[in-house]
């Protein structure tokens, strides 16, 4: 089946049903990330690749990952100085150029995969969080480097690949959830606990960079929530409806 696609207002709070003419079939899995360079939305599922343009309301069906990736859903984070977006397929990373659509392996020593990743703008390096160990990957010069903290996900969670990932710009901290949830300053290799954020993270966040806050869809009990990183606070912004999340 078809997904729905759906926008929420960080201002108002409110969902929308866009209904463009046509929507992308995904697996469950798929994943999501802006492309800040062509001002479109990447959506993969392994299998297939599409870009959703918001102001034309439109999807646009693209070219597929490369067959000789790993065929789950990858993660993904866009580095805004190349213009792609980067996908880890298992222990393979891959670049995407939506301008020539365009699957490109990236060459280097592969980290101990499958990761989830994102781009920190603090450090201008990829992080991977392999659940066991923290790797940073410099797209300028093609070298990888390993952190020496170690991951929080090894700390007594049997070293499992975390959940959620987002890289909070204000607070320049790369946010991961598996199980319990911690972030990662790039600059000081350093991991550390939030147990003081009330309630659980969401199974999906983005960066508002209007409000300057992670938000996201989280369990039933919470509806749609913001979480603000350096103050510590969580607010609930849509309650849920009928005993689940909205929409």
């Amino acid at each position: 089946a078809a997904a729905e696609s759906w926008t929420f207002d960080v201002c108002s709070n409110v969902y929308a049903r866009m209904r463009p003419a046509r929507e992308p079939v995904l697996f469950e899995a798929s994943h999501l990330v802006y492309d800040g360079d062509s001002g479109v939305t990447i959506a993969t599922d392994g299998r297939t690749t599409w870009a959703y343009d918001l102001g034309a309301n439109t999807w646009t069906q693209m070219s597929a990952p490369p067959a000789a990736a790993d065929p789950a859903a990858p993660s993904l984070a866009f580095d805004p100085v190349s213009g792609v977006v980067i996908a880890a397929f298992g222990r393979e990373l891959w670049s995407y150029d939506f301008g020539t659509d365009l699957w490109t392996l990236i060459s280097g020593a592969p980290w101990p995969g499958p990761a989830v990743l994102a781009y920190d703008t603090s450090v201008d390096r990829i992080v991977a969080d392999a659940g066991s160990e923290t790797w940073l990957y410099d797209m300028r010069s093609g070298t990888w480097s390993r952190g020496t903290d170690p991951t929080f996900c090894a700390w007594g969670m049997a070293m499992m690949v975390p959940e959620v990932v987002v890289y909070d710009e204000a607070a320049k901290r790369t946010v991961v959830s598996c199980g319990t949830r911690a972030a990662y300053d790039a600059t000081a290799d350093r991991w550390e606990f939030m147990s003081d954020i009330p309630g659980s993270f969401p199974s999906s966040m983005a960066f508002d960079i209007v409000n300057e806050r992670l938000v996201g869809i989280g369990e039933i009990q919470d509806g749609v929530v913001a979480f603000d990183l350096q103050t510590r606070e969580q607010i609930i912004l849509l309650e849920p409806v009928g005993g689940q999340a909205a929409p």
